[in-house]
């Protein structure tokens, strides 16, 4: 039986077609990684050397990871550059952010890492720069009102909402994820 359960985000640094081919590799290498057994670190650590390796120009990208051990519900947070990460546990947010560098930087790595324990109904929500490039305050008040088991809905609302938000002449990437942890297995 499967015990961990990762999820995570990359958002290639800059515009246009590099920053997305930067993103795209870090999240298919990672994918590929993390299927295969790499922790959420090492498989970070093994794309963060691709990066480097990768070309003579710059490839940067960063990485937001969740692993959830779905027997305990800790869910131990990676971010590599990246932006805020939102929990909503009952009536409350809590908000994990930490100051990191994104991959393809520097050749020896440690993303910033956070323990979390979750309890059953609560709510983990992934986001791009692009979303909380304003005030972050209405994704606060968006969690504590979502009602519905359905985290693509909720996904695609937040990201609807962003792009709403968002200038319409200076339009950064929009990309979220969002779990329920539905119940802790015993």
């Amino acid at each position: 039986l499967k015990s961990l359960l990762s999820a995570f985000i990359s958002d290639g640094m800059g515009t246009g077609a590099r920053a997305a081919i930067d993103s795209t590799m870090t999240a298919s290498v990672l994918e590929k990684l993390l299927e295969g057994g790499f922790s959420v670190n090492g498989a970070i650590n093994a794309v963060n050397s691709a990066m480097i390796m990768k070309s003579t120009d710059e490839s940067i990208a960063t990485v937001d990871a969740v692993s959830v051990n779905l027997y305990t519900a800790s869910a131990d947070f990676y971010k590599a550059g990246a932006a805020i990460s939102f929990i909503r546990s009952g009536d409350e947010i809590f908000l994990i952010c930490q100051e990191s560098l994104p991959i393809g930087i520097i050749r020896n790595i440690s993303p910033a890492h956070t323990r979390v324990n979750l309890a059953a109904g609560d709510i983990i929500l992934l986001v791009s720069d692009g979303v909380t490039s304003e005030d972050c305050g209405w994704i606060n008040d968006e969690l504590l009102s979502w009602s519905t088991n359905n985290m693509q809905d909720l996904a695609s609302h937040i990201a609807g909402l962003a792009h709403l938000r968002t200038d319409k002449n200076n339009r950064d990437d929009i990309t979220v994820a969002a779990i329920k942890i539905n119940r802790v297995k015993s």
